[in-house]
């Protein structure tokens, strides 16, 4: 390489003829300077090739095409004669008119081809011999302008950005120093991958006040900002955009300064700072973790909120994380969530992106669902939801549960209340701070789809409703306690206790976060809980509580607690402490960190106070994707549980548990479980008066899939001083091997129960 010291005053050899012709003589040299400022040329301009040429009166008179500009011969001249040359770094994307002398002037130019501007440098001068001067003074000049968008911070939101310009020039006139656009006047694109470049270009007119639209790609959807740019990019001046994508994932704002200045002088002659907020109104939920979108029926990929829960891995932490009440979170991980409506008329198409960390496999449960995550690259997988039966599904990359993603569609809500019914508490997309929301009779309270609602919720009334495909979340209240949470219960049902309530409807609304127990139902005759979401990190928060009530339906529900997701209790602190009866739990999918997936019991009344009963259960087609709990010890903490614990506690009150009977649970799947879940646990706890009795329990179609290896056994019954009578097995397959006797080694049983295995 010839460096730019060797060059820094750099003639162009050029003999000028005292008399008039192209072939006359005495020859002088005359030198033209290149680079009268070493600071602005390129430092390697002396290797270029350079393209000379001498016209005359009209026409060209020599042409002379040199490989490098240090080696410019000695050319003839005659006063008056035009001197032109250019330097290009390459000759990439370039074409020239006539390369011989000897035809009119405005066949000698540089073109670049119509559909790709990119071009190398260009440097160029023109000039006209006098017969008196001892030199010529024509240093070269940039006729390329260079634009750099550079980008902040590095991100994968982005999948491309094009700067858009009104046209450029695309042919340079040698012997005028000209440029012009011999072609369409379109807009110039120009195609930057996402972590932006520099690109070299014929500039642009010199139209004054101009228009930069820089449009940004993120998954399938422009985003198009629009910039006023005061100065024109003319030849010598160069543009840089550089891009804020700091707020784009949080906010969808992004941010651009945009520079123009001048290659030569060194002169800012512009500079602008424009702000994207975008005129819809964005998602209240945000992911650092995934990015989801969602195909239309037109094959389009539009993208879906994604939020972040904490969640708790029980197995690694859970004896270290009793005291933390504080709300410093400390020692809990973030899975991620996707809310999003579709019609579901066909099958549906999701784009997953990973957005922290590789991964090499990527599975999709519940398993029974059969749905194959593909891998689509860039740290990206799809995947197609088969109906609307099996749209909710976890996703899990590398085996992680606890970094994974909930998919959680929905249909458009077709039975919306009126906003402006004056029964209805009714919030619309965005982030609400509401406080406690108190519902009285005939009463609804409606989170729409896109809003999120921080707060409580007090249940107060008959003929109450909380619907909606929105989310509350108890993330901002205070999460305290000593032994057990003491936080206040996200949704309490009668907490005033009063002899009976009617008619309490809770649907399609998802609970994130709460301090406490989420859902606590008590006292009630005649509850629908149908398709709502819940993601609950805290020890002793339950999912689903229903105490002393009749007539219940559960179904369709995706829930992940660390304590239980569903349980049907008779508990002390009812009013009255009456039976639990005539429920119908079904098609749910329940993910438990610690205790228990679905629980019959264990608080079951008592009899020295004359307490209520539990029968009359069903509980059907669900699946059971998580048991993660950390210890072998006979505490009735497991996926499937049935368990009669005198309320008040036995240890201070005394008595014992009422009978339970009537207790029907058939085609329950347990999905791979982690291996130190404990899949079916019957228990009736020591200590309280003899005679607690449980009869009439029908476990059916029970089905295992025990891909990780589960350490305990997968059937466990202890009924220490107690008794279980016509406890019947139908069916219950461990990896598709049934189970047949109560001697085979996957159950282990203690004391006085009269089993049957079919």
């Amino acid at each position: 390489m010839v460096t730019k010291s060797l060059f820094s005053i750099v003639s162009i050899a050029i003999t000028l003829l005292l008399s008039q012709g192209c072939h006359s003589s005495p020859q002088i040299q005359l030198p033209v300077y290149y680079d009268e400022n070493p600071e602005y040329t390129p430092d390697d301009m002396g290797t270029w090739e350079t393209l000379l040429c001498r016209f005359s009166e009209g026409s060209c008179c020599g042409l002379w095409q040199i490989e490098a500009m240090s080696g410019t011969p000695e050319i003839p001249a005659a006063a008056g004669d035009r001197i032109a040359g250019a330097v290009f770094s390459s000759r990439d994307n370039l074409s020239f008119g006539d390369t011989v002398a000897g035809k009119e002037a405005a066949r000698y130019y540089i073109r670049r081809s119509p559909d790709n501007l990119e071009v190398p440098q260009i440097w160029a001068f023109s000039t006209v011999t006098d017969g008196g001067d001892a030199h010529i003074s024509a240093p070269l000049r940039p006729v390329t302008s260079q634009v750099t968008l550079e980008v902040t911070p590095a991100t994968d939101d982005i999948d491309g950005l094009q700067l858009i310009l009104p046209y450029s020039y695309d042919t340079y006139y040698l012997e005028q120093s000209r440029l012009e656009c011999t072609g369409p006047r379109t807009e110039a694109i120009l195609s930057f991958p996402k972590e932006g470049g520099t690109k070299c270009i014929l500039p642009m007119a010199d139209e004054g006040l101009w228009i930069l639209k820089v449009a940004v790609k993120t998954g399938d959807e422009d985003i198009l900002m629009e910039i006023p740019v005061d100065a024109a990019l003319c030849r010598g001046r160069d543009m840089n955009v550089s891009m804020d994508f700091t707020k784009l994932r949080k906010e969808g704002r992004i941010s651009a300064l945009t520079r123009v200045r001048d290659r030569v002088s060194h002169k800012e002659l512009f500079s602008g700072t424009s702000v994207y907020n975008p005129e819809k109104e964005m998602p209240a939920l945000s992911s650092d973790y995934y990015r989801v979108y969602v195909a239309d029926s037109d094959g389009s990929w539009k993208e879906v909120a994604v939020g972040d829960a904490l969640c708790s891995d029980a197995v690694r932490y859970h004896s270290f994380i009793w005291n933390d009440w504080d709300n410093s979170r400390a020692l809990r991980d973030t899975m991620s969530y996707a809310i999003f409506e579709h019609p579901f008329d066909a099958p549906v198409k999701v784009r997953i992106k990973k957005l922290s960390g590789s991964f090499s496999s990527c599975k999709v449960r519940p398993s029974d669902y059969g749905i194959t995550a593909v891998n689509a690259g860039d740290n990206t997988v799809e995947l197609t939801l088969p109906s609307y039966q099996q749209r909710k599904v976890s996703v899990e990359f590398d085996g992680d549960r606890f970094h994974n993603l909930f998919l959680l569609p929905g249909r458009p809500d077709q039975d919306k209340p009126d906003a402006n019914d004056p029964n209805v508490k009714y919030f619309g997309p965005g982030e609400h701070d509401a406080g406690t929301i108190v519902l009285r009779s005939n009463q609804t309270l409606y989170i729409d789809y896109g809003a999120v609602v921080y707060g409580e919720v007090t249940v107060a009334g008959d003929d109450c409703t909380i619907a909606g495909h929105g989310v509350l979340s108890g993330q901002k209240l205070p999460h305290m306690g000593e032994t057990w949470s003491t936080g206040d219960i996200l949704v309490n049902c009668n907490p005033y206790r009063k002899p009976e309530r009617s008619r309490l409807t809770v649907r399609d609304i998802s609970f994130i976060d709460s301090p406490s127990w989420t859902l606590s139902v008590y006292n009630y005759d005649g509850v629908t809980i149908d398709n709502i979401n819940m993601i609950c990190w805290i020890l002793n928060g339950d999912g689903i509580d229903v105490v002393s009530s009749r007539n219940v339906e559960i179904k369709n529900c995706f829930l992940r607690c660390y304590d239980d997701c569903i349980t049907l209790k008779v508990r002390h602190n009812a009013d009255p402490v009456s039976d639990l009866c005539n429920v119908w739990v079904h098609d749910n999918v329940c993910w438990n960190d610690y205790a228990r997936g679905i629980v019959v019991g264990i608080e079951a009344g008592n009899v020295k106070y004359g307490t209520g009963c539990i029968h009359d259960v069903l509980i059907e087609d669900c699946i059971i994707l998580e048991n993660a709990r950390s210890s072998a010890t006979d505490d009735l903490r497991a996926a499937f549980a049935i368990g009669q614990y005198a309320s008040p506690d036995y240890s201070w009150a005394g008595g014992t548990a009422c009978d339970m009977w009537g207790i029907t649970a058939r085609r329950i799947s347990f999905d791979n479980l982690s291996p130190s879940a404990r899949c079916v646990f019957l228990m009736q706890y020591p200590d309280m008066d003899a005679g607690c009795k449980m009869s009439d329990i029908t476990l059916e179609d029970f089905h295992v899939s025990n891909g990780l290896g589960n350490r305990n056994p997968i059937i466990t019954i202890r009924t220490n001083q107690h008794s279980i009578e016509n406890l019947q097995f139908i069916n219950f397959t461990v990896d598709g091997v049934k189970i047949t006797s109560r001697n085979d080694s996957r159950v282990s049983v203690s004391g006085n129960a009269d089993i049957q295995f079919k």
